[in-house]
């Protein structure tokens, strides 16, 4: 039995989610609310960052955990295996996009509690929606404090995602999607971890009208959106959605 617990607007477990699927590997998703969702990975001890990631009640926490999880050991047994992202563009996204993307997230739409409490509370347990609705000040601390919100520099995190795009479009070319014809490993990856900066329809969470956000964070959306990545990400979305059909 696989288990995949967490935030479902966090990437890793976007990825993980989606990348299960594709391997039509049966499992079951249990929601929590961003920051809240460490509780439980605390208990059982293992890395904080979702997702926590259960087989047969064994937890692995973390990105990179989960990611050598899903690619080394579950994918082997998998009704239908995928390919294994190239090693050096996951270690490229990882570091020069993930967490600087969540935090460019995070930083305006904390600002923004009416349209954030909903995106946040999807499918959460009952005291998760307590806790973001009701004291919402006490979970906005949280989240800013894990993310460093008060210690790290938008610039900076702007300026390194904007470099790893113009590196992934200038490995893109002409192409329709990294792997040629139709989304491959790397695609799916790449726009998991940019989905905060996108908020792409067809995600598993409904993305809000970019007309409700706040201006400074719609600003950035709209910005990325219209990056030849930008572009990438929506496309394969799209077509994830399409193939759901």
């Amino acid at each position: 039995m696989i288990e995949v617990y967490g935030p479902p607007l966090a990437p890793p477990v976007e990825y993980a989610r989606w990348l299960l699927e594709r391997m039509d590997f049966p499992f079951d998703f249990v929601a929590a609310a961003a920051g809240l969702s460490a509780i439980r990975s605390s208990i059982l001890n293992v890395p904080v960052e979702p997702p926590l990631v259960l087989v047969d009640d064994k937890p692995y926490g973390g990105f990179r955990s989960s990611f050598a999880l899903l690619h080394d050991t579950l994918n082997a047994m998998a009704p239908r295996p995928q390919p294994r992202p190239d090693a050096a563009f996951a270690e490229d996204i990882f570091d020069s996009i993930f967490t600087q993307a969540v935090r460019c997230f995070y930083r305006d739409m904390l600002t923004a509690p009416r349209v954030l409490k909903p995106m946040s509370t999807q499918g959460v347990p009952a005291w998760n929606r307590w806790v973001v609705k009701g004291a919402y000040p006490i979970w906005r601390w949280v989240l800013a404090k894990g993310l460093k919100l008060g210690t790290t520099d938008a610039a900076a995190d702007h300026q390194s995602i904007q470099r790893a795009f113009d590196r992934v479009a200038e490995r893109l070319g002409e192409q329709l999607f990294l792997g040629g014809a139709a989304p491959g490993a790397n695609d799916i990856l790449f726009a998991a971890i940019v989905s905060p900066i996108i908020l792409p329809p067809g995600h598993p969470v409904p993305m809000p009208d970019l007309a409700t956000l706040p201006a400074p964070f719609r600003a950035t959306v709209e910005r990325y959106r219209a990056t030849h990545c930008g572009k990438l990400t929506l496309r394969i979305y799209a077509y994830r959605h399409a193939t759901d059909q």
